[in-house]
């Protein structure tokens, strides 16, 4: 990333929306990306300060969402809704309280929180080596070790603070990178906020990943589920946004999500790791071609008979069911009055799902029966060229344009239109704001309303 470069977008993003975000893992920008909370009723001008700079939005499967330049500076700034914010770490409101204001309007976590932050991070399972040496950095500072006790007394966190101010007995204790877990119970035993780690590590573990919560619901709120769906480059993160905010607005409560098929990598790879223990097996199943998005490896012989078999058939099941799984948990919030905006969904899983792997009749079924229905659900169609244009090197182009071919196919087959109704196709290749505009007026007059 290039320091200078991100160094002016967070001064330009301070002026724009002082004391709207806060650095939490301090203002060293010479990593490959930015850290930063975005404090409660901040989103929209936060989203609208990175999109005027330049920046794309990248959703993730846990809630967050990352906005990325597309050229040479690399910049990344990866952005957690307040309501994220991990219950190992120092409360959020005594860290905005304890941190320090830049000249151009940034909060900064002070370095006492900092170190907190990366201890129970330690004891979540983060590599200590890192730890230990920001650590190392932080601990130089003028009367930090004093702030440290002190911070971690009113946190019940003074076993992470232990931890955390000696790294070289943080680097000793480690087990292949990682705090042992001895060491690490051990810590939470008597701390709740490494407790709370400890969950974490342990949920982690068992496949699960902790996703940002969604917002609060005022009795009485009409929920809905809306999902966007289309190639890349359709403009699908960009609108889903654009709606989101429209939402927020209105005082509707609302989030957004992003479904990719195959995206679960922690329960997958649970799943998957003894199988091929026992099986010896250690290439991918998927077209890597596909999967990967390298286009470089598109003149590469393809192991296509990895793709066939029982092992190959019963995994796609596999992983199909994983997908349905996590889309029905995404929106299971419609049902607590919340707004759910989806980026992906049943049509991106079936065509992702094809690319990857080819026609499979019984996990079709299952993500055509078991993935929840949206009230409004809306396909941004783009060609292949114009999906390359957008996203040069993220797909060879044999693959953009099958997924071009199996796009129209399978919305065809699932009801989409170019009228209205449930299920509506949008022409997508003009300006994003455009599109964004047209996928707002389409979906704000056919969800429910709060009475």
């Amino acid at each position: 990333m290039d320091e200078a470069g991100a160094q002016k977008l967070m001064e330009a993003l301070g002026e724009a929306v002082p004391g709207g975000v806060l650095l939490w893992r301090g203002a060293d920008l010479g990593g490959s990306d930015v850290d930063l909370v975005v404090l409660e009723g901040r989103d929209r001008e936060v989203a609208a300060a990175l999109r005027d700079a330049g920046l794309t939005p990248a959703p993730q499967s846990d809630g967050r969402l990352v906005w990325r330049s597309l050229d040479a500076a690399a910049i990344e700034i990866d952005t957690l809704p307040a309501r994220g914010w991990s219950p190992s770490y120092p409360a959020l409101d005594r860290v905005l309280e304890r941190s320090e204001r830049t000249g151009g309007g940034l909060l900064v976590a002070s370095a006492a929180d900092q170190l907190l932050i990366r201890g129970a991070e330690a004891v979540a399972g983060r590599a200590v080596e890192a730890v230990a040496r920001k650590a190392e950095r932080l601990l130089a500072g003028p009367g930090v070790r004093d702030d440290l006790a002190a911070v971690a007394r009113s946190e019940g966190a003074s076993a992470i603070a232990r931890l955390v101010a000696d790294p070289d007995g943080l680097r000793a204790r480690a087990r292949r990178g990682r705090l042992p877990y001895g060491v690490a119970v051990r810590a939470a035993l008597r701390s709740r906020r490494a407790r709370a780690a400890l969950r974490l590590r342990l949920s982690g573990r068992l496949g699960a990943t902790r996703s940002v919560p969604p917002p609060p619901a005022p009795a009485g709120s009409a929920g809905a589920l809306v999902a966007f769906s289309g190639m890349d480059g359709s403009g699908k993160s960009s609108a889903a946004l654009e709606l989101l905010a429209r939402l927020e607005a209105e005082g509707r409560p609302a989030m957004m999500t992003w479904n990719r098929f195959a995206a679960e990598s922690a329960l997958l790879d649970l799943i998957a790791a003894p199988v091929r223990r026992v099986l010896r097996r250690r290439g991918p199943i998927a077209d890597p071609v596909a999967t990967d998005g390298d286009a470089a490896v598109a003149a590469a012989p393809r192991a296509s008979q990895s793709r066939r078999g029982p092992v190959a058939w019963v995994w796609v099941l596999v992983v199909a069911l994983v997908n349905a799984r996590s889309c029905r948990r995404a929106a299971a919030p419609r049902r607590r009055g919340v707004v759910v905006v989806c980026d992906r969904w049943l049509p991106d899983a079936l065509v992702d799902m094809e690319v990857r792997y080819g026609r499979h009749a019984a996990a079709e079924w299952i993500l055509r029966h078991a993935v929840p229905r949206p009230d409004v659900a809306l396909f941004l169609r783009v060609d292949a060229a114009t999906s390359a244009a957008r996203k040069p090197g993220d797909q060879a182009p044999a693959v953009l344009a099958a997924m071009a071919a199996h796009y129209d196919r399978v919305t065809g087959e699932l009801g989409y239109s170019d009228g209205g109704g449930p299920a509506i196709t949008l022409d997508a290749t003009a300006e994003r704001d455009a599109v964004a505009a047209q996928a707002t007026a389409a979906v704000s007059g056919a969800i429910p309303t709060t009475p």
